[in-house]
């Protein structure tokens, strides 16, 4: 095994290293020493696998569960005059080159060591790049990494500090009707048949229904970006209340509204699901800060002919019914509302990964380590 130069560059060298590359490259790939448009025998390749056949690329998806990620480098540059650089703009580097081995005379695989994107379900997209430069040849290419997807709308809730965090403390939470102006274009609603819309705001989370019966629902609002969009995945949480005596209704409904169907039964074009959420869990040590535990879910949307993604799909998340008081109750928490654009054949499949709709099997599982959301 052949192992090259591996530079980890500072995060502030980021901007400034991308933009030098950059002005000493050739439409962003390699860089001339005389004629800038004049043609050269050195080159560098970058692809997914050792025996591809797909041209070269500058862009490239790694799993948001993190690992050793291999691309593969083609090039007639010997290996000792290159420099294989990571950069990005965090404090602490997600990625690293861990190494560099020939597979055959001008072939070489590029491991990557990624950390995973987050220690809870979170998926928002993070870009890097991966640096490669023969600097004596004035050669150079740069490649974008990203990892996640493409957030259209994101809600950690962090922006409603109403009460307290323990479900079970109800002094200060608000009431629908009580919120700012700002925070009623954070989340839309529906009233109930009374004309009221029982949904309370509270620290850090949502509450859904009340102690009286009453249903209540969230609507997301509109996206124009979604105008351009044909896969969609949804993603929240969502925990029932429990108290060790009493435990209410863990059903809720979730609807497409606008264009858009669940891909999980596309000839059905099924527009509305049921799933059973989680209780609270009081009788754990560590609660309430395991209170998301086992209940990240994720959804997944794609166009049709009939139903198109568009600006005006939203999503509605309801927990009871909003016609008629109920003799059981339906309190659901609801927090970390995500829509993020999907683009099949470059996004990770995370549709296949979890096996579908419902419980977050990713990043979502109670194994994982809950940390402070983080705000967009």
């Amino acid at each position: 095994m052949k192992q090259n130069q591996l530079i980890l560059a500072r995060p502030g060298r980021f901007l400034a290293a991308s933009l030098l590359l950059a002005s000493a490259c050739l439409s962003g790939v390699s860089c001339l020493k005389d004629d800038p448009n004049g043609p050269r025998d050195e080159y560098l390749e970058v692809y997914a696998s050792a025996d591809s056949e797909e041209e070269a690329a500058t862009t490239f998806c790694v799993g948001v569960r993190g690992g050793d990620h291999k691309f593969y480098l083609k090039t007639n540059v010997p290996l000792e005059e290159l420099q294989i650089e990571w950069q990005d703009e965090e404090s602490s580097p997600w990625a690293s080159v861990k190494a560099v081995e020939e597979v055959s005379s001008g072939l070489y695989s590029v491991t990557l060591s990624v950390n995973p994107r987050s220690s809870y379900a979170y998926y928002t997209r993070r870009s890097g790049m991966l640096l490669i430069s023969a600097p004596e040849r004035n050669l150079g290419s740069f490649i974008t990494i990203f990892q996640g997807s493409t957030a259209r709308f994101s809600n950690n809730c962090a922006n409603f500090t109403y009460g307290v965090v323990n479900p079970y403390f109800t002094d200060g939470e608000r009431i629908y009707s009580g919120w700012s102006a700002a925070q009623k274009g954070y989340f839309l609603t529906e009233n109930s048949f009374d004309g009221v819309s029982y949904v309370y705001g509270r620290n850090g989370h949502l509450m859904l229904g009340d102690s009286k019966g009453h249903g209540g629902c969230i609507v997301t609002p509109y996206v124009d970006a979604m105008r351009s969009d044909s896969l969609l995945m949804v993603s929240f949480r969502a925990v029932a209340y429990a108290d060790g005596r009493v435990s209410d209704n863990n059903r809720i409904k979730v609807d497409i509204l606008g264009g858009g169907i669940f891909r999980d039964d596309p000839e059905q074009e099924s527009r509305s699901m049921e799933l059973e959420v989680p209780h609270l869990d009081s009788s754990d040590p560590d609660f309430p800060a395991n209170m998301w535990n086992d209940a990240e879910f994720m959804l997944f949307i794609q166009s049709s002919a009939r139903y198109p993604i568009s600006a005006n799909t939203q999503i509605r998340i309801t927990s009871g019914s909003l016609e008629e008081q109920s003799k059981t109750n339906s309190r659901v928490y609801v927090s970390n509302v995500y829509i993020r654009r999907l683009v099949e054949g470059t996004d990770e499949d995370y549709f296949s990964e979890n096996g579908g709709s419902g419980v977050d099997r990713i990043l979502g599982l109670s194994s994982t380590k809950e940390e402070e959301n983080p705000i967009e």
